[in-house]
């Protein structure tokens, strides 16, 4: 299922978005489209999985048989994003670091998974942007609220892990007054695995520049 355009992104964790004594949605949290674009998923998910028991399978409380997701959003000139070469010059800054948590929670009322980035290097930096740690929101989530299981992002998506190290090129001011949320699009977020695996974003795979470098390593040394 696609969510409509973004509008006023914002960000709720899987905390604040529960009400405690009833274990459902916050739902005044939310605008009235995320509102009807959750209802819809969670009857489709919910009937979904009765036609599943129905067949005798028995789905987990965490499986998916749909997931809300949005499309990889790219750029329009003078601003594109459609190459190493275009990030390297048009962010407003670019930093190197390492996850330190993972948050489950919605952005801009999808399913999301909160990434706390510790910057360690700044490749580029902006007053507008924070320079000790980033908040970047992730399009792929599974987390309950209640008796329902949110899911954002294709299983096929790159699932972060604490530890990965990151490259992000932030194109945009932060959406919060601690300059912290930053929202890159799809193309502008490199992970590495701590074993040593590049996960290059999907516009970007046949990136020469990408293909010789070989390693977020050596992606930095473009940048130094």
């Amino acid at each position: 299922m696609n969510a409509g355009p973004r509008a006023e992104p914002v960000w709720i964790s899987a905390e604040e978005a529960t009400v405690p004594e009833k274990g459902g949605l916050r739902w005044q949290l939310f605008s009235e489209s995320d509102q009807g674009n959750l209802h819809r998923f969670m009857a489709e998910s919910e009937r979904l999985k009765d036609e599943q028991k129905s067949r005798g399978v028995r789905p987990s409380d965490l499986d998916c048989p749909i997931f809300l997701s949005t499309p990889d959003e790219g750029r329009i000139d003078p601003k594109p994003n459609r190459s190493f070469s275009d990030l390297a010059e048009q962010a407003l800054a670019i930093y190197g670091g390492r996850i330190e948590g993972i948050s489950p929670g919605f952005f801009d009322g999808l399913p999301s998974s909160l990434l706390r980035v510790k910057v360690t290097e700044a490749f580029r930096s902006s007053e507008l942007v924070a320079r000790e740690e980033v908040l970047i929101p992730y399009p792929f989530a599974r987390f309950k609220v209640g008796a329902s299981t949110f899911c954002g992002g294709s299983a096929a998506m790159y699932q972060p892990a604490t530890g990965d190290q990151v490259l992000v090129f932030i194109y945009d001011p932060p959406l919060n007054a601690a300059r912290t949320l930053v929202y890159p699009r799809s193309p502008e977020l490199f992970f590495q695995t701590t074993a040593g695996r590049l996960i290059v974003p999907g516009p970007l795979k046949a990136d020469r520049d990408i293909a010789v470098a070989g390693s977020l390593e050596g992606l930095e040394k473009l940048l130094r």
